[in-house]
C-alpha cells in the first residue's frame, strides 16, 4: 500500500500500529504493509540457513558493486512481462541458488573453496552470464570482478 506522510521525512522506517513502513527507491515511494510474524515451517529453517550460510561466504565488495550494477543495467533492458531485480544482494542468491541447481547439490554445500578451485561460473557476474546463470546484458563482460 502506498503512504502519504504528513511531514517530509524520506528516511522513515520501521514499524508501528501493525504496519511496517519503508522507502522504497526504485519507485520512489513510501510503502506500507502488514507487519505478518511468519510461521515455523521447516521450509523457513531451510531457507535461513541458506541464507546464512550464503552470508557466510563473504563476497567481495567489488563483486558486490557489479551485481548493482547488474541489477542496474538488467531492470533498464527489463522485457515485458519480466520482473525486475531488486538489489545485489537478492541477485547474489539467486545466482548461488542457480549454481548450486546447476550443480545438482544444495545451496548449503558451496563453499568459497569449491568456487576458487574448481572454477564455477559464479565466482563473477561475466563467467556467470557466460555459463547461463544468468540472462546477457549489455555490457556485462566488464563485471569481471570476482567473488
Amino acid at each position: 500500500m502506498e503512504v502519504k506522510l504528513a511531514f517530509e521525512q524520506w528516511a522513515y522506517r520501521g514499524k508501528c500500529d501493525g504496519l511496517v513502513y519503508y522507502y522504497n527507491r526504485q519507485l520512489r515511494k513510501m510503502i506500507a504493509r502488514r507487519y505478518v510474524k511468519p510461521r515455523y515451517s521447516s521450509s523457513n529453517q531451510r531457507l535461513g540457513e541458506g541464507a546464512k550460510h550464503l552470508k557466510s561466504l563473504q563476497p567481495a565488495a567489488l563483486f558486490m558493486q557489479d551485481c548493482k550494477r547488474y541489477c542496474q543495467i538488467y531492470n533498464i533492458y527489463l522485457k515485458k512481462g519480466e520482473k525486475p531485480l531488486s538489489n545485489s544482494y537478492s541477485l547474489y542468491i539467486r545466482l548461488m541458488y542457480q549454481q548450486a541447481k546447476d550443480l545438482e547439490i544444495s545451496v548449503l554445500d558451496l563453499t568459497r573453496q569449491m568456487i576458487e578451485e574448481i572454477p564455477l561460473p559464479c565466482r563473477s557476474i561475466k563467467t556467470a552470464v557466460e555459463g547461463g546463470l544468468l540472462p546477457e546484458i549489455p555490457g556485462y563482460k566488464k563485471l569481471d570482478k570476482m567473488m
